[in-house]
Formats: structure tokens, C-alpha cells, sequence
């Protein structure tokens, strides 16, 4: 199926459509989103929502040949809300490493996965972002700019920054487990080393490396993306996760959550895109915006769960409905 014929099928509500879009771009915005958030359950639920946001905004989606952009842009949107909740300064979360990893001395071929593995996640999440857009969903830097809402220019310019971090991140992780026999400063750096290297000594490494006549040779000049990323676990999408999502959408007691979801959205420009610069649409006052998010979230506990008691979505719905204002701004 087109995207146009989609994006159609989608807004006259045809009951098949929302099954297609599950199965031609959730293995896409998943891997998106873990390789941006780290977390499978976090990825799990920021797919979810990007699809609720989706179905209830495809109305507004001005070109239907960017459709995979926009379902990416939303995505982006959802991460970055997930990880602000998690807090700025909170460590970033991985995946699972590979099992090589977790060996006491890992085969020759299996070391390259680890390196890889350690080398990614020690990147900041806007650089795994950024480099996760490029290279594992193969965009350009006008694309890339569309979904994360940055200047053409401005893209760029953290690309090549993170392809530096990259390579600097790499090397470091190699030279720490080569060993520190051919520069002393280098051994004190590493002293008590043991597996992996903490923010802090591979910080020191990375700077030491750049100033260092013995260290500096083994600097990867030339590092390719696609082969680094390559090395890292497969995450497929759990089997169970596209019965869990699609029910959202036939779930009549959730659609509180729903409507709430389609709404943090926030303002879209005249594509369909979230509008760069803005923070969010229209605001509800601080104490009404709390109730119908606790709302919204207690409604997807309960339904998930199978609360035992008196209708509980209808309940909560009402609630929310008291708690948001009537109108006006």
C-alpha cells in the first residue's frame, strides 16, 4: 500500500488501516526510539503513543509522501518528552549488552561488538539520535532536520560532532582494553581498570589521546557508522507488542488516553510537522494539566492490568473532564 493510499485509508477510519501502519513502520520507530531512549519498555511505549498520536493527527499531514518523516518527527517528539520526565542529568539507560560482554575474556571477533556496544551508549542521547537518523534510517541532513525540528545548518554541524564523539568514543574503548604498555600516562589513567571504563576515565582517556605523540597514532582518523552500529544486538520487536498496541485503538476505556496523547502533542505547523520553536500547543492551567495526565496514566494502569471494580475509564474520564477548563485560553 502507497502512502497516499494509506494516509486516505487512515482518515476515512478504514478498520484495517492502523494494522498496515503497525506493520510497514513500527520495526522502524522502535529501533528509533531504543536507540535513542535505551530503554525496550520505554521504546515499547513511546511507539505506542506516536501511533495514538498519529491516528488522530493524520488529518492535518500536508504531503502523504512524508508520512515515514512524520511518523519519525513524532517519535522524536515522544522520546524527548520521555527522556525530560527521566531528568537531564540522569544516567543514560542501554539495552541489553551483547553476550560477549558479560564473558571474562571475550574471542578476538566477539571484542568488536563490545567495543561497539560500549562506544554507542557512552554517546549522549542527541548524538545516538542524530547518527541513529543518518546512518541506521538512512536519512539526509534536510530530512534529519524536518524530523528533529533543527536548521539544515545546525544538523550538520552536531552530525559531524557526533561522528567525532564517535570515533573518539571507539578509540578510547580500544585502547583500554589494548593496555597501557606503551605509555605511562596512559597506565595511570587506567589504573584499576576492569571491564568497562567509567564517564570519567574515558573522558580523561579521550583528552589524552588528542595531546599524546604515543596514544595520538591509534586515533581512528576514518570511522564508519553503519559497521559500528552493525556490531550491536539485533532488537526485534517483541511478538507480542503489535496485539498490545492495536488494542489501544478498539479499547473504548481508553480513550481518555487517547485524546490525551493526541493533545501533548502540541502545535503542528502547516505540514502536519511539530512546529519548530514551540514548545506545545495551547496550555491547560499547571493543576488541571497534572489531573488529566494522572488520569490519563491511571486509566492505562487499570486497563492494562484489569482492575477490579466500577467502570473505571468512564470514572476517570469524567474526572478529567471536570478537571481540564471548558474553554478560552
Amino acid at each position: 500500500m502507497s502512502e497516499r493510499v494509506l494516509v486516505e485509508a487512515l482518515r476515512a477510519r478504514d478498520p484495517g488501516a492502523l494494522a498496515v501502519l503497525y506493520d510497514t513502520y513500527a520495526e522502524d520507530i522502535y529501533r528509533f526510539c531504543i536507540f535513542v531512549l535505551g530503554s525496550p519498555d520505554g521504546a515499547q511505549v513511546a511507539l505506542r503513543d506516536t501511533l495514538i498520536a498519529a491516528e488522530a493527527n493524520i488529518h492535518v499531514l500536508s504531503d502523504p509522501a512524508r508520512l515515514r518523516l512524520w511518523l519519525l518527527a513524532l517519535a522524536r517528539v515522544e522520546c524527548d518528552r520521555r527522556a525530560l520526565q527521566a531528568g537531564h542529568g540522569a544516567p543514560a539507560t542501554a539495552p541489553d549488552p551483547p553476550p560477549a560482554a558479560r564473558a571474562p575474556a571475550p574471542a578476538p571477533g566477539a571484542e568488536l561488538s563490545v567495543i561497539a556496544w560500549h562506544a554507542t551508549w557512552s554517546l549522549p542521547a542527541a548524538d545516538r539520535r542524530v547518527l541513529g537518523l543518518a546512518t541506521g534510517r538512512g536519512l539526509g541532513m534536510e530530512e534529519i532536520a524536518e524530523v528533529t525540528g533543527m536548521a539544515a545548518g545546525s544538523v550538520r554541524e552536531a552530525h559531524e560532532a557526533a561522528l567525532r564523539r564517535l570515533r573518539d568514543a571507539v578509540t578510547a574503548e580500544y585502547l583500554a582494553r589494548k593496555g597501557p604498555s606503551d605509555c605511562p600516562r596512559r597506565a595511570r589513567i587506567l589504573a584499576g581498570f576492569a571491564g568497562e571504563p567509567t564517564p570519567q576515565t574515558r573522558e580523561r582517556l579521550v583528552g589524552h589521546i588528542a595531546r599524546c605523540d604515543a596514544c595520538g597514532p591509534h586515533r581512528a582518523r576514518q570511522i564508519s557508522p553503519a559497521k559500528v552500529f552493525d556490531l550491536l544486538p539485533a532488537t526485534p520487536l517483541p511478538e507480542t507488542l503489535r496485539v498490545r498496541v492495536l488494542t489501544c485503538f478498539t479499547d473504548p476505556g481508553l480513550l481518555p488516553y487517547r485524546r490525551y496523547v493526541a493533545r501533548r502533542v502540541g502545535m503542528l505547523d502547516a505540514r502536519g510537522f511539530p512546529a519548530r520553536g514551540i514548545k506545545g500547543g495551547r496550555r491547560l492551567p499547571v493543576a488541571a494539566a497534572g489531573a488529566v495526565a494522572a488520569v490519563a496514566t491511571l486509566i492505562a494502569v487499570v486497563h492494562a492490568f484489569g482492575f477490579a471494580g466500577e467502570a473505571p475509564g468512564r470514572q476517570a474520564a469524567a474526572n478529567a473532564s471536570r478537571a481540564a477548563p471548558s474553554g478560552g485560553g
